[in-house]
């Protein structure tokens, strides 16, 4: 695959409509946009390279295009936004983006990250917990901006557009949980919640507790000490090495990222406030006993890098910062705090609810693509099977022993 050239030149891979096949099995027809019928949509393939790559015009395409995309009821996730994609350039080489453009206007997005083989993957991987493309899409929509980019093929993790992916594209299907927060805890309290209220009220006691028996309880939604985020990976690489799961974090272009993300240069600027990162803090008494990073635009907050200070894990403080987020968001007008996928007891205990999201991949080869199914269809009967138990256990082994190998 030619290397497209910068963004910022003007430079693309590819420019086709998707009236032509390059070069592979399938043929394409013409795609037509959802928004203005009759009109063909054209793909190119950029090279974003560092945060700068993207011009203001495009930035302010994409955004609008996720703000068009939560005005009809789509879903509208700051990992899908602009400032993600340009901050990730920064730190790797390999990210690119597929622009659909309805004669000059660009009108639909998705970064990924594409590999000399034409083969591209979701940006940032296991760091990220949603990935999809940005802007309407018709059915089978996926596999014609596919061709039209000159990819091969495109794998997915938790993208949430399911109405436009045809069965065959789909591997496996996760929950991930939200919290609607236009009534604040209050609402939740009064019959907001998917299930029971127990949760919640051993929540709000341990709040007063852990303000009782260590200090008065203060907190900041976006807070800018680099040593308290050192602190906070710090905490997660420690939870992660106790558990034996996998710590993304480790891998230095992930770390880079949340510290990019963080380290805004100018914090009122409109442009840099769609999705940046937020750390959020909560303190008890003199000592930070919980904090959280997360992206977050003027609609959407998402969970994303929760820890707490092992000494009080007692008074459960990842569950206070959590309240204090929720009263936040309330009030600053935020609609909704994303919980994101996994099996976690407090993510559903707080749910008020739930969006699915579904991982696959998208190949012009129909072959390749039935045997990706074949395999992940492999892993997960393994999971659901009597082997799992000793399988997990023997991972977390593994990894335990390479990270204390690493210290």
């Amino acid at each position: 695959m030619e290397e497209p050239q910068d963004l910022a030149a003007g430079g693309e891979t590819t420019t086709r409509s998707c009236n032509s096949s390059p070069g592979g099995p399938v043929p394409a027809e013409p795609t037509r946009s959802p928004g203005s019928p009759g009109r063909p949509v054209s793909y190119r393939l950029f090279a974003l390279k560092g945060s700068e790559s993207l011009s203001h015009e495009l930035r302010a395409a994409w955004q609008a295009a996720l703000q068009d995309q939560h005005v009809r009821g789509g879903f509208a996730s700051p990992f899908l936004g602009p400032t993600l994609a340009a901050t990730m350039a920064s730190v790797r080489p390999d990210v690119r983006l597929i622009v659909g453009f309805v004669g000059d206007e660009p009108r639909r997005f998705l970064p990924v990250h594409v590999s000399g083989r034409g083969r591209a993957r979701p940006l940032g991987g296991r760091l990220c917990d949603v990935h999809g493309p940005v802007g309407a899409l018709d059915p089978g929509g996926f596999r014609e901006m596919l061709i039209g980019a000159g990819l091969r093929s495109w794998s997915f993790r938790r993208c949430p557009q399911r109405d436009v992916l045809s069965p065959s594209f789909v591997f496996e299907e996760t929950t991930s949980h939200l919290i609607r927060t236009d009534q604040g805890v209050e609402g939740l309290r009064s019959g907001g919640l998917l299930g029971s209220t127990s949760q919640l009220k051993q929540a709000l006691r341990k709040e007063r507790k852990l303000a009782k028996e260590i200090g008065p309880l203060r907190f900041e939604y976006d807070h800018q000490d680099r040593e308290i985020l050192a602190q906070l990976l710090a905490w997660k690489a420690d939870q992660r090495l106790r558990s034996g799961s996998y710590n993304i974090l480790q891998e230095g272009w992930a770390a880079d990222t949340v510290q990019s993300l963080h380290d805004v240069v100018d914090r009122e600027d409109p442009a840099q406030l769609d999705g940046r990162g937020r750390m959020s803090v909560l303190w008890a008494g003199d000592h930070v006993v919980a904090a959280h990073f997360g992206l977050a635009d003027e609609r959407r907050m998402h969970w994303w890098i929760p820890t707490y200070a092992p000494l009080f894990a007692a008074h459960s403080p990842g569950l206070s910062l959590l309240l204090h987020l929720i009263r936040e968001c309330h009030a600053r007008g935020i609609e909704v705090l994303e919980l994101g996928h996994g099996d976690e007891r407090y993510k559903s205990g707080f749910a008020t609810g739930s969006q699915a999201l579904y991982s696959g991949a998208v190949d012009r080869s129909s072959v390749r693509l039935a045997l990706g199914a074949t395999g992940v269809r492999v892993r997960a009967a393994v999971r659901r099977s009597r082997l799992e138990p000793g399988w997990v256990a023997t991972k977390r082994l593994l990894r335990r022993a390479r990270a204390l190998g690493k210290k």
